[in-house]
């Protein structure tokens, strides 16, 4: 067996000054939507059921360190299909619901949900036993698919949501 030398990588070009600072605003955007908003929950499973349901004390989906791993920033309008940076055009989705739905949802129809939303309290936990709980007001969305499972239901906080009808004028 012969070995094939890899080739090398080389650092990627840096980006202009305007694109730079766009992108690092996002990541900050992306880091206070799951952190911050959704406490490292799915838009998707918080819309679904409770918060400690989706999280249970006591076992390892608990740990926020656990659901940080399977998150993700899905932008809804494609940023190579000229989608904006920002979380007007975000979804924070786990792994299972980014493969579900992901690529079915559009602007319009994410848009057409928050329009009809129905406001909605989560109670997420602030302690390690998930006793303590705080309650937060959002809005919850039912959004047709036109594949299985028929059905996207997405929390929202209030400014989350608030982004994207600011996105979406």
């Amino acid at each position: 067996m012969t070995l094939v030398p890899r080739t090398r990588r080389t650092a990627p070009l840096a980006r202009a000054p305007s694109q730079a600072g766009q992108s690092l605003e996002e990541e900050d955007q992306k880091r206070a939507l799951k952190q911050e908003h959704y406490a490292y929950h799915c838009q998707a499973c918080l819309g679904a059921m409770e918060v400690l349901k989706a999280a249970p004390p006591g076992t390892y989906v608990f740990a926020p360190g656990y659901r940080q791993r399977f998150l993700h920033a899905h932008h809804v309008e494609h940023r190579q299909n000229g989608g904006a940076l920002g979380g007007g055009n975000l979804l924070i989705l786990c792994e299972y619901h980014h493969r579900l739905f992901g690529d079915q949802l559009s602007r319009a129809l994410v848009l057409a949900g928050l329009a009809e939303a129905t406001p909605m309290k989560r109670a997420f936990p602030e302690d390690e036993t998930g006793e303590k709980l705080q309650k937060r007001s959002g809005l919850l969305t039912r959004t047709p698919l036109s594949a299985a499972p028929f059905e996207a239901r997405l929390y929202f906080t209030e400014e989350h949501a608030a982004a994207w009808r600011l996105n979406g004028t």
